[in-house]
């Protein structure tokens, strides 16, 4: 891995995936700017973010789990929100495919430079982007909402941290001290 001021990092972050069991846990505590400003400092020490993709529901919108602020946080810290509605009669989830799309036909095709790609979930779907990522040589950051969330198989692909030996697996925690 190179000296952390060369490393670049493209995140695709699945804000459903990560934070859905969080927001019912403890609403009065729940906040994704406290959420975002934690991880963002984490990927930080990894290297320089040069891209950061947030894909998330509509629904996070018209029940409020989203509000202005954390959209105008995102704005302010180069956070790319993109939504994704549910649809047809049994409401299918776009994120995930949208996600893995934006992935394999937009980021590794044309984004040069980038050393790292973090994925915001640890969900066994998103393994074929993870494949492709490691076939260019990209170096896998991982970010979960629990520990039960993050799929084995998804956990082998994982990039050992070479400052502490450890999986870069990041725990996402929305909440305020």
């Amino acid at each position: 891995m190179k000296e952390d001021e060369e490393n670049e990092i493209a995140v695709l972050f699945d804000l459903e995936n990560v934070v859905f069991r969080h927001i019912w846990s403890e609403p009065e505590k729940f906040s994704l700017i406290a959420g975002f400003r934690n991880f963002l400092s984490w990927l930080k020490g990894i290297g320089k973010i040069s891209m950061f993709c947030v894909f998330f529901p509509s629904y996070f919108m018209y029940k409020g789990l989203i509000q202005s602020d954390d959209l105008e946080y995102f704005q302010q810290n180069g956070i790319f929100p993109i939504v994704c509605p549910k649809i047809g009669a049994n409401k299918a989830d776009t994120a995930d495919a949208t996600l893995i799309k934006w992935g394999l036909e937009v980021l590794l095709p044309h984004m040069s430079g980038i050393t790292h790609l973090c994925v915001g979930s640890g969900d066994i779907d998103f393994i074929q982007l993870q494949e492709e990522a490691q076939k260019k040589g990209l170096q896998l950051i991982i970010a979960i909402g629990t520990p039960d969330s993050l799929s084995g198989e998804v956990e082998k692909g994982v990039s050992r941290d070479p400052r502490t030996g450890k999986p870069m697996v990041y725990h996402f925690s929305p909440y305020r001290e």
